[in-house]
């Protein structure tokens, strides 16, 4: 693991249902930042309740944060995809990118995601998980079975990474920005999120939960890390958890 330890306690199973889901029902008896990492997930999930299949190989893990304020959970999906991307750039020389709000993207592919979810305690407490599954060692043939011409590997794309490598530097990132995250919010880290976004400038759709779909054009990031948008002849802000934004060149369900 990284040196500046960020995680409590680890825990590593062959098999589990979904990770979010485990840590979410363990969370009273586990300890703040307890990370979950599970060989395979066999109902493991994306946004808007879609499947993801685990890719042989993936690094599939979640961490536990009991002590989380309410008001941060909207902006943990983009710290994760931050952390995320640093830890691969950290280890090899490809650019991973960031598809807004939870897409870590590697020569313009979706090679991983990440869902957040919480829940309330009987004790009123509130407990979050954030859900991350990076694809490491599948070929273009695994992903092209099943349907799925915009997803890639690292070791795809020619970036092999062990699993256990990549977590430490996700760790390691994790450590140096979570403080400041807790005090300020996307602020302390708006600078570099943007730097590695890769959704502001491009046509994108948008989906409201109905069988409606608006198109718009991605204009930058708010300050408390919404998407600002122009749709027709006016701007709207977007967040996490309201729509989904697809840039329409980078389209992808899992």
């Amino acid at each position: 693991m990284a040196d500046n330890r960020f995680f409590s306690t680890l825990l590593r199973v062959e098999e589990v249902d979904s990770t979010n889901r485990y840590l979410l029902e363990e969370a009273h008896r586990l300890p703040d930042r307890t990370v979950l990492i599970a060989r395979r997930q066999t109902k493991g999930r994306g946004r808007r309740g879609r499947e993801w299949e685990t890719e042989p190989g993936a690094l599939t893990f979640s961490v536990l944060f009991r002590a989380l304020p309410p008001h941060r959970l909207t902006t943990l999906p983009l710290l994760a995809g931050l952390c995320g991307a640093e830890g691969i750039a950290r280890l090899t020389d490809c650019s991973p990118r960031l598809k807004w709000p939870n897409d870590l993207l590697v020569m313009g592919k979706k090679a991983g995601g990440i869902l957040c979810e919480s829940r309330s305690g009987t004790d009123g407490t509130l407990s979050a998980v954030c859900g991350m599954g990076i694809n490491l060692t599948a070929d273009a043939e695994w992903f092209a079975d099943r349907k799925l011409p915009q997803a890639t590997s690292l070791l795809a794309e020619g970036y092999p990474m062990e699993g256990d490598a990549l977590l430490a530097g996700i760790e390691e990132a994790f450590a140096r920005r979570y403080e400041s995250f807790l005090q300020e919010g996307f602020a302390s880290f708006a600078p570099e999120y943007r730097t590695f976004c890769d959704t502001v400038g491009q046509p994108i759709f948008i989906l409201d939960g109905t069988s409606s779909r608006r198109e718009g054009t991605a204009l930058g990031i708010s300050e408390d890390g919404g998407l600002i948008c122009r749709i027709g002849d006016r701007e709207e802000v977007l967040h996490s958890g309201e729509v989904s934004v697809r840039p329409r060149d980078i389209c992808s369900d899992f």
